[in-house]
């Protein structure tokens, strides 16, 4: 083997055990950053592609429980249907109409994986449905929306025709 061609295998070599190297330690610090790992238990989180770009689905969860998937905008048909929602979060309070669409507002304590100083924590968390009653959009909010209506208590939502 002529020196020339022995330096590039050696080259190459050397490339491919850095990638691994780089690859492998990527992937360590990726799950101990993981955010379903970390923060209070109890704590309403919305999961953000930002903070998991390596999941293929992300979720609304309850510490590690998850309560429902959000959409995912390449997949047809993705999103938890209503019922799971209604189950996991119970009756709504309120419900209004933004840019033509119908949500529900939940009083929870909640914030986005990404704000672990909970900077940006929000004290309701309004969802929106498609037309095929799947979740379209989660939306933390700090105050109500001023179109917002009271769902009465003594509203009984049916969780089989929803």
């Amino acid at each position: 083997m002529n020196p020339k061609t022995r330096n590039m295998v050696s080259l190459l070599l050397v490339v491919v055990i850095c990638a691994v190297v780089a690859k492998g330690s990527l992937q360590k610090n990726l799950t101990e950053q993981d955010p379903r790992e970390l923060g209070d238990p109890n704590q309403m989180v919305v999961e953000t592609r930002h903070s998991l770009p390596w999941h293929d689905e992300i979720c609304v969860r309850r510490g590690k429980t998850e309560l429902f998937i959000l959409p995912n905008l390449f997949h047809w048909n993705s999103g938890s249907p209503m019922k799971d929602v209604f189950q996991n979060l119970g009756r709504p309070q309120f419900q209004g109409t933004f840019l033509d669409q119908d949500y529900y507002v939940w009083k929870v304590d909640v914030r986005y994986d990404w704000d672990m100083e909970n900077k940006y924590r929000g004290r309701f968390l309004a969802v929106s449905f498609k037309y095929n009653k799947r979740v379209n959009d989660v939306t933390i909010l700090e105050e109500l929306p001023p179109d917002n209506t009271p769902i009465p208590a003594e509203t009984e939502f049916d969780l089989e025709s929803l």
